[in-house]
């Protein structure tokens, strides 16, 4: 995977749309985000196998922030900024290797963005904080702007590494966040699960690259999270599996959901054979349609990504690229 590849993915995801993936041009995967693994071409993949979850951008009511907490100041990515307004607050001949600031009053900003005084955040631990609304930043990466509302750290509360932040008054009494931590299987469990659970990888897989999965997966490099999400999907699950004979980051990775027999149901980052891993971060507990969300991240060795999986009024589940610092 070349760095060319990879920018060139993330200019185009403003294309991209909440339905089902497409065929893709090429078939090199590329890594950071679910985009990169669309449904192969016709005939490259088993009809049967597993769907994923789509792709989800703009705008969408009530919407959850994730927010980075700076040396003196928390920054809160505002990830559904279209990207028509997102180019509408980049001046003429901007130097996209600045940040370029804005006054909170500024009205090149949204109004719904504008109209957050305050935001009301909610920390790993589900402690609860809120801050005051100071400025906006169009923060640049190689090839993405992400728009950020800067909030004054209020005075005498530590540094965290992240929290979910909502727009001051929005986020329940009942709101919870909770960190992802692995089940530990019975040897039982890992038996009956993982050879339909390789069945799966093997049909979603490109097919000239089935070949380099195991003929058998190793319980070390599969990990299992319980999740309370809607319908039937009951547990994420991720797997890592180094591929013997390339490069020496180069892996078969994939996250997915699973019912509560441990059998695969939807995949969430399809499996690729890349130098890229995924890591569920936390679980993001509310009421209503998004009753639970999972926060995790990907790596590799271009940067890393931020992601959110929710699921809309029907339980059918979604993707938002949050953040990205490619470099």
């Amino acid at each position: 995977m070349n760095r060319l590849t990879l920018l060139s993915l993330l200019l185009a995801l403003g294309a991209l749309s909440a339905c089902e993936k497409k065929t893709p041009a090429s078939p090199t995967p590329p890594p950071l985000t679910q985009a990169g693994a669309l449904t192969q071409e016709d005939g490259e993949q088993e009809e049967d196998a597993a769907p994923t979850a789509s792709l989800e951008q703009g705008k969408r009511e009530g919407s959850v922030y994730l927010a980075n907490f700076e040396r003196d100041l928390i920054a809160v990515t505002l990830h559904d900024l279209s990207d028509e307004e997102r180019l509408g607050l980049l001046p003429k001949g901007a130097d996209l290797a600045e940040n370029v600031e804005f006054s909170p009053s500024d009205k090149r900003i949204p109004m719904r963005y504008r109209a957050a005084k305050a935001y009301d955040i909610l920390l790993p631990d589900s402690a609860r904080l809120s801050a005051k609304l100071k400025g906006f930043r169009i923060a640049q990466s190689a090839s993405e702007g992400y728009l950020e509302a800067l909030l004054t750290l209020p005075k005498g509360q530590e540094n965290n590494a992240y929290g979910i932040a909502r727009a001051a008054g929005s986020m329940g009494a009942e709101a919870s966040v909770s960190i992802a931590e692995p089940l530990e299987l019975t040897p039982e469990q890992l038996g009956a699960a993982l050879p339909p659970l390789r069945q799966a990888l093997h049909e979603k897989m490109f097919r000239d690259m089935r070949a380099l999965l195991p003929e058998s997966i190793d319980p070390e490099h599969l990990q299992i999270f319980a999740a309370a999400f809607p319908g039937k999907h009951r547990y994420l699950g991720v797997v890592d599996i180094p591929v013997k004979g390339r490069g020496p980051d180069e892996r078969i990775s994939s996250l997915f959901l699973l019912d509560k027999e441990l059998a695969l149901t939807t995949f969430v980052e399809p499996p690729n054979v890349d130098a890229v891993s995924y890591e569920p971060r936390f679980f993001f507990t509310t009421s209503g349609p998004e009753a639970m969300q999972c926060f995790y991240e990907s790596q590799a060795d271009v940067g890393s990504a931020q992601h959110a999986l929710s699921f809309d009024s029907d339980g059918l589940p979604h993707v938002t690229i949050l953040s990205s610092d490619d470099a």
